[in-house]
């Protein structure tokens, strides 16, 4: 797992109530995915998710107000108050997702107690961060690096990329090239030209290129 103690990024109230508490019962929690790459980049989070090893039931247990949002797949909501305004917080146990049959949605899950097989289930590397105060930040596929460098990569293609010399990552790097605000959407309109540029430099053909680097023509 790769540690990146110096980076100190903020735990609102609520979330971070709600970490407190897991850890409080024996359980790991981390705040993950949107909320860590928008303060990585000086963002504000429009929300926070948090992951933890807690199992649906015993999220349900721990807190007053809870909502079965994806409960199926791991996902419970907590609910506050806070003068009269509610605040909702998505919690999900760290999971293994089988087949995608609609593309958005596994057909099934499975429970894990392994963060960094969590973090793997996810999209692109940038996504794939997890935070809390005690442990810092789990960057387990390097997004950090592809944040900085402006590099949309998804999971799967960050582990080919980790067999590639410092020329082909720096060729990656300006083929890739994106803006910050636009850093999910990887290539922008790439043309048949660049992808049979990146095919040859990276030894993967053109169809698995697209599949892992999420480029539509």
């Amino acid at each position: 797992m790769i540690l990146k103690k110096k980076k100190k990024l903020n735990i609102p109230k609520f979330p971070r109530l709600i970490i407190d508490t897991l850890k409080s019962k024996g359980f790991d929690a981390y705040i993950v995915g949107g909320c860590v790459r928008d303060q990585l980049l000086g963002l504000k989070p429009s929300d926070f998710d948090i992951t933890t090893n807690a199992k649906p039931e015993d999220i349900k247990k721990l807190f007053k107000k809870t909502i079965d949002t994806g409960i199926k797949h791991g996902t419970v909501s907590v609910l506050f108050y806070e003068n009269n305004v509610p605040h909702v917080y998505e919690v999900t146990t760290y999971r293994v997702d089988g087949r995608y049959s609609d593309g958005r949605h596994p057909e099934n899950v499975t429970f894990v107690d392994d963060l960094r097989e969590d973090l793997r289930r996810r999209d692109f590397t940038v996504n794939a961060m997890a935070y809390n105060d005690d442990i810092g930040l789990v960057d387990e596929f390097d997004g950090l690096s592809d944040l900085n460098n402006k590099i949309c990569l998804r999971i799967k293609f960050e582990r080919v990329k980790r067999n590639w010399s410092q020329e082909q990552l720096a060729d990656f790097a300006d083929l890739n090239r994106n803006t910050i605000g636009n850093i999910e959407r990887g290539l922008a309109s790439p043309t048949e030209d660049t992808l049979e540029k990146l095919a040859t430099a990276f030894s993967i053909s053109v169809l698995d290129l697209m599949d892992v680097s999420n480029i539509t023509l």
